[in-house]
């Protein structure tokens, strides 16, 4: 048995399956035993937030355009850099401390444009 996202009258949105295995065996003097096995899993089919859209369109799962990456420098700001700009291509005597990411997610953990390059 398989259940996908169906109410149970106190929660939405559950997942459950069910399987039952059956099995005969017999031992060497010619007893036979019968054996089962019954496992069920009960689960939530969606944590998160809800949002009420249109469905994706292949293209729009192959286009990375819309993904833009970029550079931070965690240790020394707040800003994001594109990966021309004068501040990603300076040499910091071989210590690494800059992350690449993408815009969004800069954006979306607080980082600013840089005031150089535009981000």
């Amino acid at each position: 048995k398989f259940l996908y996202l169906y109410p149970d009258g106190k929660t939405e949105g559950l997942i459950s399956m069910e399987t039952v295995s059956d099995f005969e065996v017999s031992d060497p003097i010619g007893i036979l035993g019968k054996i089962e096995f019954r496992i069920r899993i009960k689960s939530k089919g969606f944590v998160g937030e809800r949002e009420h859209s249109g469905k994706l369109s292949v293209s729009d799962f192959q286009d990375g355009s819309k993904y833009e990456k970029v550079i931070v420098f965690p240790k020394y700001g707040m800003r994001f850099h594109k990966t021309g700009c004068r501040y990603v291509k300076q040499d910091y005597e071989g210590e690494e401390v800059k992350l690449e990411m993408e815009k969004r997610d800069a954006e979306l953990k607080g980082y600013t444009p840089c005031s150089v390059c535009g981000g």
